[in-house]
């Protein structure tokens, strides 16, 4: 998560006049934009910000948070944040609850985070609402509470926000706070995954995978399980070590199965660490050093077309890489 990119929203006017001139800071700010000069553009917006503007305020806050056109300074940033946040700016409430989330600038805390994204959720922001909802659903910050994840899912995903899309899949797929029902899964899933969101796709690619509630389809599984995994989704990663370790939708490559269980492990996956650990005493020496060298080829490679690293013995494999990519990768030592 991270704050918006300076001037990245519509430039709403303040105008700051004298006796015998009046001057639109944002105005200037936008002109300064578009010439590319981001110093000028900050000291505009510093000139709207002391003049009591929330919008330049909360963009000032972006400015010195991401160090554009003034020096790199959450404690900076988060003062701004909060003198538009309490005149009820919803952009400059979800900015400051990421601060408190993040622990930027100050302590890190999911209450006080959860205190500014709600009010920014209660004024119908998207993200705020998706991140407050996944609060209810895990328990950070505030109570546990599936209900309230799903009252804040649906606002967002009524939105058109994909994250609360797949999520709200997540819950009507395993049953939390509604009850278990799969064609309403698998509805959200579909309007996440046409949004391309990974995490919709290794849901969706799921319910294939296991014909909950629809017929089962191995080669749509896979499919979207490729899709997800080219984004680096953890889990995806993960299933795709164990499509890779026991087949039978692809032909078994221990060497791969430990590079996808690998990339899903840097990823803090306990589960898939255990996996890797288990596939590598299966492993000589030298297939451990090549399943290393593909797991930073990947990584290097931004999670693309991971499956066409390396040596492939596969003929559908071979088929796969020359007709997606046109080629196949040899991993970096």
């Amino acid at each position: 998560m991270k704050p918006m990119k300076l001037l990245s929203v519509v430039v709403i006017v303040l105008s700051v006049c004298g006796i015998t001139s009046c001057t639109n800071p944002m105005q200037e700010a936008e002109a300064a934009h578009n010439r590319g000069d981001l110093e000028a553009v900050v000291k505009w917006l510093r000139v709207a910000a002391e003049n009591g503007d929330a919008v330049a305020q909360d963009m000032l806050g972006v400015a010195h948070g991401n160090g554009e056109g003034t020096t790199k300074d959450y404690a900076e940033a988060n003062k701004w944040f909060t003198l538009a946040a309490e005149k009820g700016y919803r952009r400059a409430q979800y900015n400051l609850g990421l601060s408190y989330h993040n622990g930027w600038g100050v302590p890190r805390s999911y209450a006080e985070a959860a205190k500014w994204y709600r009010l920014a959720a209660m004024q119908g922001h998207g993200e705020s609402q998706v991140i407050l909802g996944s609060f209810h659903d895990k328990g950070a910050g505030v109570k546990q509470d599936y209900q309230e994840a799903i009252k804040w899912y649906r606002l967002a995903a009524d939105q058109g926000h994909p994250t609360a899309q797949a999520n709200l899949g997540v819950l009507y797929r395993d049953g939390h706070g509604v009850t278990k029902d799969y064609p309403e899964a698998a509805r959200w899933f579909r309007l996440a995954v046409a949004q391309g969101d990974a995490r919709g796709q290794t849901g969706l690619s799921g319910m294939y995978s296991s014909g909950e509630g629809m017929p089962k389809d191995p080669v749509e599984a896979l499919r979207l399980l490729r899709l997800a995994a080219a984004q680096g989704q953890p889990t995806a990663l993960f299933n795709m070590g164990a499509t890779y370790r026991y087949g039978p939708d692809v032909t078994p490559d221990l060497v791969r199965a430990h590079m996808w269980f690998s990339l899903s492990a840097e990823l803090d996956d306990d589960t898939a660490a255990y996996e890797r650990d288990n596939v590598e005493k299966k492993l000589s020496p030298q297939q451990i050093a090549d399943s290393r060298a593909m797991t930073r080829t990947c990584q290097q490679r931004k999670f693309k077309d991971c499956e066409c690293i390396g040596s492939i013995s596969s003929t559908a494999l071979t088929t796969l890489c020359l007709t997606t990519i046109g080629t196949l990768t040899t991993p970096v030592k």
